[in-house]
């Protein structure tokens, strides 16, 4: 059975074309095809319909071979382009390979043309399945990604009902208790007993309406919502200084910085999970911390003193809390670095260009 083959000819002789022609039929191909020899007809042919393969004569009365390269580049597809032409030396050839020709054959030795003609659709199946694969791989990728902001943006939004409904629900049971406990201490002041024990229960409600408030504030601070991102990591860093005695050096340029809401939440929830990671493995007795704004980029840089955080450490796929912060950043189109040396610490650098501080949580 004949196989067909679309072949577009960039030709300025109709006998070289026959030539070219026998030889495929030869060999069992059904060739489907057309001859152009200037630039306007090789741009109209190839808007027209789709082609397997351009066999281009190299030298032209009103055309080159050079030059419909360029054009079959300029169109964005991928076509095997085979140069076949009676005038042309190693010195052009080598230089129409190098613009991109993927092989040359001369008229004067036409049973090269087969081999060169299928051993070129042959790559072009695989570079086609190849960028077919990739294609598929990027897609996947930003599927992932969008599935990451997406369940960023759910897991914010999870915390923040749940926070409010702690503070409004718990709070207002607990207060309410106090108050009925406190009412119950006065009225049995002369009980002594029971005066104790109210005592007791009154100290308890106290400690769990601090608790209350402590889970509130950690699933979402109230500072970052009405006073910004820079007083919610001057809390953070506090907290962490006082439950761990780990010193936090904060720099914040300018004083206070104004994000966009879900921006200022991905930046602030990269330096809680910077600081969690540095009390866990860091060892380390100080981080200093800098956050700067400009008109076109917001940078958030965390450097400890602990033990450095090795190349093979950051290559680990587990590492769930370094790729949690790396796709926060890309969400945003910036970039998150990790640099460590042994004994000399870790550095944090997350870069946003705010004008893609939209895309993402």
């Amino acid at each position: 059975m004949n196989k067909q083959l679309r072949v577009l000819f960039v030709e300025d002789t109709e006998d070289d074309v026959v030539l070219m022609l026998h030889e495929l039929q030869r060999v069992g191909y059904e060739p489907i095809f057309r001859r152009v020899d200037t630039p306007g007809a090789m741009k109209a042919a190839l808007a027209e319909r789709e082609w397997d393969i351009v066999l281009s004569d190299y030298i032209m009365p009103q055309f080159s071979g050079l030059a419909a390269l360029a054009i079959l580049k300029e169109s964005g597809l991928d076509l095997p382009f085979v140069i076949v032409s009676g005038n042309i030396g190693e010195d052009m050839a080598v230089g129409a390979m190098k613009a991109g020709a993927h092989d040359y054959v001369i008229k004067g030795n036409l049973t090269r043309l087969v081999p060169a003609v299928e051993r070129e659709l042959g790559d072009a199946v695989v570079r086609r399945e190849r960028r077919k694969a990739e294609d598929e791989l990027t897609a996947s990728r930003e599927r992932l990604r969008s599935l990451s902001v997406y369940l960023q943006s759910v897991r914010e939004e999870e915390r923040t009902r749940i926070a409010r409904e702690i503070h409004d629900e718990l709070g207002q049971a607990l207060t309410a208790l106090k108050i009925d406990v406190a009412w119950l201490g006065r009225k049995y002041h002369d009980h002594q007993t029971l005066s104790e024990k109210v005592g007791t229960m009154v100290a308890l409600i106290d400690s769990t309406i601090k608790r209350v408030k402590r889970i509130c504030t950690e699933l979402r601070p109230s500072l970052l919502d009405h006073l910004g991102v820079t007083s919610a990591i001057r809390w953070q860093a506090e907290e962490i200084e006082r439950r761990t005695g780990l010193s936090c050096a904060l720099s914040f340029d300018p004083a206070d910085i104004v994000l966009e809401d879900d921006l200022a939440t991905a930046i602030f929830r990269v330096f809680q999970e910077a600081l969690t990671n540095i009390v866990r493995h860091a060892e380390a007795t100080k981080v200093d911390v800098t956050l700067r704004k400009n008109k076109d980029m917001v940078t958030l840089t965390v450097s400890d003193n602990g033990k450095g955080l090795r190349k093979d450490q950051l290559a680990k796929p587990k590492s769930f809390g370094l790729l949690g912060i790396q796709e926060r950043a890309r969400s945003f189109g910036g970039e998150a670095t990790i640099t460590g040396a042994r004994r000399k610490g870790t550095t944090l650098t997350v870069r946003v260009p705010l004008d893609q501080s939209d895309k993402g949580l």
